[in-house]
């Protein structure tokens, strides 16, 4: 809420009223329908969800296009097909209004919704049991949100559970790109709902013939062996199989999970039987691309009880045939497994087959492609001893799998961080993170759980909490990746002596080192960290803006803050970064989200200043103005910042910093900062 100006810009819920009343009757129809809808939806999906009866689809995309001027949706063109989204402040709004309607209007929405959704992804799992092609990976990805939207409404109203089945066997394609959690939870949830034991009993008879309990129980199952529980993964796909055979993709997805399962927790004779078994079962369904991913399975199973010579000519047949069937995802990981097998016998050749495929699975948009790749490269430069270039592929990897959101997969980082460390000399960082992936389950079949081509040693080690392991890892490979030497970890004030800092603060080349209460991280150089700076090592004292913005000038103000055209660019720039933020946060990238948000909140504190009242533009302060504005953005913005990765000295900071025209740091106790 802001206390001046307009009546509409004095809350966003009036702001966003004021832009609402100047739609057209069929364009507030068709926004408040689309609340409904929890992710991005394409112009067939808002036609069948909100558009009204006898409509056209050139109708529809035609209000969508009014829509999108007006910036009460915000669209992405630059794929095949253009996406659209709403904003969740604009959605809240559109789902009031959708409220105010009644709940006949609204559950007649959400029905509409969810039977669409349902329809679309029959139609993914039809088209990708084949070849699984990375154009249906996409697609299955961007629907994710309404794919999960609509499998909690179908478990909160429909009878029987034939579409919610549906929809949690189709998250199969998801789980190892992201989601592992949530889709397993989901899935549970589902089995739950309907369980087994009382279908016979169903007075109607719907649930005894679902014909895809046994698919959203591979789903299940594999998201258990994600999460480290093999042994409960397989003993869940292994009771599903009897049933299995009503299904047209069962039989092949319960056996992957199991010998995924049963390789993760060390079995090698098993595992081999049943990737056999998974690929018989997907070549008798027409299922290509399990069929290779399974002999792929097998082949690095063989690679690492010493058999390679047989293992390279399995995975290379798998491939020739991914390709034959025109099943890019399913070639690419082949190649990828490729790679890592020649690890075993020919290095050089392994990099070449790992570049081409690593540059594959990006254009795919394969993530698990992608991650093999790169922790493979780290272990070719290993054998190189190129310390450097193998700590900049496994920190490549690290931001990879954090920009993904994928931190099950973290175990495939720390492993052989913890082998580049211990080469670097850094023998106890390197127990500790080698204690820490051993701690993770394995989500890999190129991991080679213990058949390591470096096997991890803990001795000596402690299992360090996620985000303390995430940050001294980054650290330590970047500085060797640069050919620095590795930085000495932050010890907890806990652990360390009475002449050791109770708190750091400290600049360390493009980082900062910031330890407080226990904790450690490293935050990127900026302003905002110099000002931090500047008030912690004088406690109690003012510091004027001018100060710490480096001006001691104080002029008069000068002419218009900007006029019509800057003031189009600032409201179009604004309209890229949030989009950039939604964005960010569908892929969890905290780092870039924050980013994002920092840009837009100094752009709307601007635009803000700029207006007053009519929207006229005000005159440009002076340089004390100016300062204020932009010394307490950026210190409040840093604060933000560490708040994400540093939350208790996020909020010591909150309370006890102080912004304007006088800045101070007053903690209510005193805090021996070192810097």
């Amino acid at each position: 809420p802001r206390r001046g100006g307009p009546r509409p810009h004095q809350s966003l819920r009036a702001a966003i009223g004021w832009s609402y009343d100047l739609l057209g009757e069929d364009e507030q129809v068709l926004f408040d329908r689309l609340a409904v809808v929890p992710g991005p939806f394409t112009a067939a999906l808002a036609h069948a969800v909100a558009a009204p009866p006898g409509a056209t689809l050139a109708a529809t995309q035609d209000l969508l296009d009014r829509l999108v001027a007006a910036s009460m949706l915000a669209a992405d063109p630059t794929g095949p097909v253009t996406w659209y989204r709403q904003l969740e402040t604009l959605r809240t709004y559109g789902r009031d209004r959708l409220h105010a309607a009644g709940p006949g209007e609204r559950r007649a929405v959400e029905a509409r919704w969810v039977g669409h959704v349902v329809d679309q992804v029959a139609g993914i799992v039809t088209r990708g049991s084949a070849t699984w092609s990375s154009d249906v990976l996409a697609e299955l990805l961007a629907l994710y949100d309404n794919v999960t939207g609509a499998l909690r409404w179908c478990m909160a109203h429909d009878p029987s559970p034939d579409r919610a089945f549906l929809l949690v066997a189709a998250m199969w394609g998801v789980v190892h790109q992201a989601h592992t959690a949530e889709v397993g939870r989901l899935a549970r949830q589902a089995l739950d709902r309907w369980p087994a034991g009382e279908e016979a009993l169903a007075e109607s008879d719907a649930d005894a013939g679902s014909p895809f309990r046994a698919d959203a129980v591979a789903t299940a199952a594999t998201c258990l062996y994600m999460g480290g529980e093999y042994r409960e993964a397989v003993a869940l796909a292994v009771a599903a199989l009897p049933a299995a055979e009503a299904s047209p993709y069962a039989p092949a997805t319960l056996r992957r999970a199991i010998a995924q399962a049963t390789r993760a927790g060390g079995d090698t004779a098993g595992a081999l039987r049943w990737f056999a078994r998974a690929a018989d079962a997907a070549r008798a369904r027409g299922m290509v691309a399990m069929a290779v991913e399974s002999d792929a399975g097998r082949g690095q199973v063989l690679a690492d009880l010493g058999r390679v010579d047989e293992g390279l000519a399995l995975v290379r047949a798998a491939h020739a045939e991914a390709v034959g069937a025109s099943s890019p995802v399913a070639a690419a990981w082949a190649r990828a497994v490729e790679g890592s097998i020649l690890l075993r016998s020919d290095v050089d050749r392994a990099v070449a087959v790992l570049d081409e495929a690593l540059a594959e699975a990006r254009r795919l948009g394969h993530g698990a492609g992608v991650s093999a790749c790169l922790r493979a490269l780290a272990l070719a430069a290993l054998v190189g001893d190129d310390l450097a270039t193998a700590a900049g592929r496994t920190l490549e990897l690290l931001e990879w799998l954090l920009a993904a959101g994928s931190t099950s997969e973290l175990r495939l980082v720390f492993d052989v961080a913890s082998v580049v460390l211990g080469r670097a000399g850094r023998r106890d960082e390197a127990a500790d993170l080698a204690a820490t992936a051993l701690s993770l389950p394995v989500v890999s079949i190129t991991a080679s759980v213990g058949h390591e081509l470096f096997p991890p040693d803990p001795a000596g080690g402690r299992v360090l909490p996620m985000r303390e392991a995430i940050v001294r890892t980054r650290a330590a490979l970047a500085a060797l990746a640069q050919g620095a030497p590795v930085p000495a970890p932050v010890p907890p004030a806990s652990a360390a002596s009475a002449a050791e800092p109770a708190a750091l603060f400290r600049r360390d080349g493009d980082v900062w080192q910031v330890a407080y209460g226990g904790e450690a991280t490293t935050v990127r150089a900026s302003k905002g960290m110099a000002d931090l700076a500047r008030l912690l090592a004088t406690p109690g004292r003012e510091v004027h803006c001018l100060e710490l913005a480096g001006s001691g000038l104080a002029e008069d103000g000068t002419g218009e803050v900007l006029d019509a055209t800057a003031r189009r660019a600032y409201e179009e720039r604004l309209r890229e970064l949030q989009a950039d933020l939604d964005d960010a946060e569908d892929a969890h990238d905290r780092a870039r989200a924050e980013r994002a948000r920092a840009d837009i909140d100094t752009l709307v504190d601007h635009l803000t200043a700029a207006l007053g009242l009519g929207g006229r533009s005000r005159r440009a302060a002076g340089a004390a103005e100016r300062a204020r504005s932009t010394v307490t953005q950026r210190i409040r913005s840093t604060i933000r910042h560490l708040d994400a990765t540093h939350p208790r000295l996020g909020r010591h900071l909150r309370s006890s910093v102080q912004t304007g025209t006088f800045c101070s740091y007053t903690p209510e106790s005193p805090v021996d900062w070192r810097f």
